[in-house]
């Protein structure tokens, strides 16, 4: 007899551990793809500025950040609906306008700063409320850009469209040529305070920024604007620009996705949008970004648990490649994890079993020959002797080659023997019996 209590125990285990293995598999997020790309805006607006840090910060962790260039926000969702882009910086508010059919509607990974709408007049020109606009040429965005979207619903509201002004769909740069040229009365521009375009125009000095005097008014109206000051000085303190404080109205842009974009790839965005974002200006407001709020489009499950914990504890301490590839480890290696206290529980229990099996097996065969011998004795028959012996003495000589048996389970062994010895000392003694009847 041979004693392998392990092979039993162990394979079935191995193979346990390997099914689970691979189930988890199934479940683990794939590596971040090497190239990801993003809708970003006109070269020189804040989106592509944006797009460009994104760009640079991606690069350290070997990914390829390609930026798309865009007429807008309404050209950058057509751009995510066929699939060119994976990425798009938009604004808030703007996407129910667009007229597409998502068959897996994009979702939001961060608000990134607040896009106040700057209206740009001549100074010569008096002019305090939108309505004071009818009837005057207006340049209200690119065709496909948010801005226009946004102009075109403010201006509605305010009794100004098509019907009793001239509304004129031109790129922002060509905007303040024309304003500059006097071919326009007014321009609305879209975008954030760092804007070269905005900064250019709030600095010369025959333009007149128009001060929303009913800003608090669209703030409540509107879900997604909301009031700001510029206060006096703010932009330059040396030149006073503002000479006066501004009351503003401003979206929000947002960083939106692909639904299934990779969760680790959504982390790294994240964790560098806070990095890009955190120190922006945010005029008078407390708001910090990037947050999980003020988007008309529904929030990513990963974007909002990172933007509400931060990073993970191997993020914080390793660089992103290799944090990544920890994180997926660990749940990769979860199930062997689980079960190894199962094994050390279960093993000695089954090695037990395993040991004493082959004993109680033995004790089987035993208690059947000596309960058949008994019912000879009980006969004085001696038919089937022959095989009874022959059977007790194949289960002695098993049991002495079986040299292997744990000391611990030594005790059981030796009772064994001990126990054939005394079958075989009855049926000798029976066969002592018989053969003296014979006699």
């Amino acid at each position: 007899m041979k004693f392998c209590p392990y092979c039993k125990i162990i394979i079935p285990l191995l193979l346990l551990m390997g099914l689970l293995f691979w189930l988890t598999y199934q479940f683990v997020e794939p590596p971040p793809p090497k190239t990801v790309h993003i809708a970003a805006g006109r070269e020189g607006s804040a989106y592509y500025h944006f797009a460009e840090k994104y760009k640079a910060a991606l690069k350290k962790s070997g990914i390829e950040l390609v930026i798309h260039s865009s007429a807008g926000t309404l050209n950058s969702l057509e751009l995510l609906h066929q699939n060119k882009v994976q990425l798009a910086l938009v604004q808030s508010g703007v996407s129910k306008a667009s007229p597409l059919k998502f068959a897996a509607p994009p979702v939001t990974l961060a608000a990134l700063s607040y896009e106040p709408v700057w209206v740009f007049h001549p100074k010569a020109m008096e002019i305090n409320y939108l309505f004071e606009l009818k009837g005057k040429r207006l340049i209200i965005g690119e065709e496909g850009s948010g801005t226009q979207a946004l102009a075109r619903r403010l201006l509605s509201h305010n009794g100004v469209n098509a019907d009793n002004s001239t509304l004129i769909n031109m790129p922002d740069r060509d905007a303040v040529t024309a304003l500059e040229n006097n071919q326009a009365d007014a321009i609305f521009l879209v975008s954030a305070l760092q804007s070269k375009l905005v900064q250019e125009l709030l600095h010369k000095q025959g333009v007149k920024l128009l001060s929303f005097r009913r800003a608090a008014t669209y703030d409540a109206a509107y879900p997604h604007l909301n009031k700001l000051t510029l206060s006096e000085g703010l932009v330059n303190l040396a030149e006073n620009v503002p000479k006066s404080p501004k009351d503003l109205i401003a979206t929000t842009a947002i960083l939106i996705a692909e639904p299934n974009l990779n969760d680790l790839l959504v982390r790294l965005l994240l964790r560098e949008a806070k990095a890009i974002h955190a120190n922006q200006f945010n005029y008078d407001s407390d708001t910090a970004f990037p947050q999980g709020c003020c988007s008309d489009i529904p929030f990513k499950a990963e974007a909002k648990r990172y933007l509400d914990k931060g990073d993970s504890w191997t993020e914080g301490l390793l660089p992103f490649w290799l944090a990544s590839l920890v994180d997926r480890l660990f749940i990769m290696l979860l199930p062997i994890l689980t079960i190894i206290p199962l094994i050390f529980k279960v093993l000695p229990i089954l090695y037990r079993y395993q040991i004493r099996s082959r004993i109680y097996r033995w004790y089987g065969q035993l208690i059947d020959l000596d309960v058949r011998l008994q019912a000879l004795i009980t006969k004085g028959a001696d038919e089937n002797l022959a095989t009874i012996e022959t059977a007790l003495y194949e289960i002695e000589l098993k049991a002495n080659e079986a040299t292997n048996v744990p000391l611990s389970y030594m005790s059981e062994f030796y009772h064994l023997r001990a126990h054939i010895q005394l079958v075989i000392k009855r049926l000798e003694n029976y066969k002592l019996t018989l053969r003296t009847k014979g006699e």
